[in-house]
């Protein structure tokens, strides 16, 4: 799978393109409005280098910390909402449904740093 580098300084986060494109539509349906829309890409088709403002990352992170505070305190999704944590689902349990926030989610604590650059690997 082709591999991302989100950097700051001297800071490195790792993932897959994928799973920033999840996390990334995921943080639009909870209110995540970044004013580039080359953030909701796939990196290698927008360049080589892809920068992140600091606003931009932080009401990422914020709508990623909205999207877990819903799940947890037990209020109900959108439609919306809903279709994109299926994105993220980690399989079934009779009437369950398994959402994995953990990329998400550690995504969202390297955003909440504030501005950083986008690398292909």
């Amino acid at each position: 799978m082709p591999s991302i580098k989100l950097v700051r300084k001297a800071d490195h986060l790792l993932c897959e393109e994928y799973v920033w494109e999840k996390t990334a539509m995921l943080g639009r349906s909870f209110g995540w409005k970044p004013k580039s829309k080359r953030l909701l890409g796939y990196p290698e088709v927008v360049g080589p280098r892809l920068t992140v403002s600091d606003q931009e990352a932080r009401s990422l992170s914020q709508a990623i910390q909205d999207c877990f505070d819903t799940l947890k305190s037990g209020r109900r999704p959108t439609r919306r909402q809903i279709s994109h944590l299926l994105l993220l689902g980690e399989g079934w349990d009779g009437n369950t449904f398994f959402v994995g926030l953990a990329e998400p989610m550690r995504i969202a604590d390297f955003c909440r740093g504030g501005r950083f650059h986008i690398e292909s690997v």
